[in-house]
């Protein structure tokens, strides 16, 4: 019987750790769409709407966004187009972009919302497509851009009226 109870207590003792790292991964949607307001006051922001869908079990994210017409989109003669790509996160939020398109990391805010901070994360027309349109969600070459995204349905990464901002489930 003792045996069985320090199996037992080996196992639970196991389990707490990846249980708790597990409820501090932010699954689900978020997303944000800026007013033409807040992208005249921010001309450096090329991002319009940006959704991310998150996935618990195997700690991916999906990233689409539509460019607008100003700050890095323009940069990179991106303005107006859907962009997309795939990342792997860690359980700290820490996220690297597939195929050496660098990195981002996620910070819970208060209430349903969350921070995306990069200093650099590709975002193309074709996740992994180094030879398709780009464009990189920092504003500015080695400086850290700050997306703060709102919980939503997963219907609104999913299905969305918008073509090329369908995220796979």
């Amino acid at each position: 019987m003792k045996r069985r109870r320090g199996l037992s207590i080996i196992c639970i003792s196991a389990m707490v750790p990846s249980l708790a790292l597990a409820q501090s991964f932010p699954a689900g949607c978020f997303v944000r769409d800026y007013s033409a307001e807040h992208l005249a006051e921010h001309p450096e922001q090329g991002v319009a709407e940006i959704r991310m869908l998150f996935d618990e079990n195997d700690l991916s994210l999906t990233i689409a966004a539509v460019m607008g017409e100003t700050g890095q989109a323009v940069r990179d003669d991106v303005a107006g187009r859907h962009l997309t790509e795939r990342a792997l996160c860690d359980r700290n939020g820490r996220c690297a972009i597939l195929c050496d398109g660098g990195d981002l990391w996620l910070h819970r805010d208060e209430g349903a919302s969350i921070l995306m901070r990069t200093d650099g994360a590709r975002i193309a027309t074709e996740p992994c497509r180094t030879d398709l349109p780009s464009s990189d969600l920092a504003e500015a070459p080695n400086a850290v851009t700050t997306y703060r995204l709102f919980r939503a349905s997963e219907e609104a990464c999913i299905t969305n009226a918008r073509p090329g901002v369908l995220l796979d489930p």
